[in-house]
């Protein structure tokens, strides 16, 4: 991950459509802008804000393959067009109840308290954050397990998913975020194409 943040950079996002408790569903409303010379030197990276960033290769070699689900925006410097894209997926899918989420594996709270602490002499204020909403945005602060999603006609037409679920807290210039799936063809193609920048993890489709 890198930054700053599109946020920080005049990025502009609708914050009437926010959930009043934990923050998720945040809608940008402008084309992302970076700083120049700030985007690691990879075909995909991702700010601290939750922008995913690829490059024209990976670009390029989606629109020759003609892959589903893939929405591409150019991204902008503060000077003019960057070259690079901001990657989102065109569908949604449901994670089932299998999926585990929490602070780590012996920690499963819904939130924190927050409060005031005095550390050498400093007050120090933490705010009340919530992991696990009660309205069914976010399941946790961290996924602490394989992802299960619930089968859909979708999973078998598209190539590249977002959870409808998210994971983590609003947090200053952190925001809850989506899981990311793909089909066996986007990891081919990120594979036959040599593309930097991609971990995998198994999902579970039921």
């Amino acid at each position: 991950m890198f930054e700053p943040t599109g946020e920080e950079c005049g990025t502009l996002f609708d914050e009437t459509t926010v959930c009043e408790i934990c923050g998720a569903n945040r809608k940008q409303i402008s084309p992302l802008t970076l700083k120049s010379g700030t985007i690691p030197k990879k075909d995909i990276a991702k700010t601290i804000g939750g922008g995913v960033v690829v490059s024209k290769k990976f670009a390029n070699a989606v629109k020759q393959r003609e892959l589903k689900g893939i929405v591409l925006t150019s991204i902008n410097f503060e000077n003019g067009a960057s070259g690079y894209y901001q990657l989102a997926a065109s569908m949604k899918v449901e994670l089932s109840t299998n999926t585990v989420a929490g602070v780590d594996p012996w920690d499963f709270s819904k939130g924190s308290e927050g409060g005031k602490y005095n550390v050498s002499s400093y007050q120090i204020k933490f705010d009340k954050e919530i992991y696990k909403c009660p309205k069914g945005h976010t399941i946790g602060l961290n996924l602490l397990s394989e992802p299960y999603v619930i089968n859909s006609q979708s999973i078998r037409e598209h190539d590249f998913f977002a959870s409808k679920q998210m994971v983590g807290v609003k947090r200053g210039l952190l925001h809850p975020e989506p899981i990311y799936f793909c089909s066996q063809n986007f990891r081919s193609m990120v594979e036959e194409e040599k593309l930097s920048g991609f971990e995998w993890e198994i999902a579970h489709v039921e």
